[in-house]
């Protein structure tokens, strides 16, 4: 078994326990659906504090990161009542902008500002200059 603490959106602390399964780097386990774990491990790698890498920790950091998305999601997704949910960027970005343990994700998930709203506010900040 491996476990890792995932921080939850509120800030408490969750333990998550994932049975690891033998096999080959790249081969997908039980539960892990989305995520390919040989592009993970690539990515692990990537970090120059990285020596090596056990299949067991890569396992669980694709296990982490799939709670993390499914909690993302079901956060950012809007009450559906009887029609099949539909998650838009906008709702994710509204999510981040607005929920502070989230601000991280600001950069990669910002919301979409139209061209002429940017343009507007920008010669409006150049006027007060």
């Amino acid at each position: 078994l491996a476990y890792a603490i995932l921080i939850m959106s509120d800030g408490s602390k969750k333990v998550a326990e994932s049975e690891i399964a033998s096999g080959e780097a790249g081969a997908e386990k039980p539960g892990l659906k989305g995520l390919p774990l040989a592009r993970i491990k690539t990515i692990m790698k990537s970090s120059p504090d990285a020596a090596t890498i056990s299949q067991e920790a890569t396992i669980v950091v694709a296990r982490a990161t799939e709670s993390f998305i499914s909690l993302l999601a079901k956060e950012a997704l809007p009450p559906c009542e009887g029609r099949k949910p539909n998650l838009e960027y906008k709702e994710l970005a509204e999510l981040v902008a607005t929920k502070s343990n989230l601000r991280f994700l600001s950069d990669i998930i910002p919301k979409k500002v139209k061209a002429k709203d940017y343009l507007a506010s920008l010669n409006s900040h150049e006027r007060l200059q």
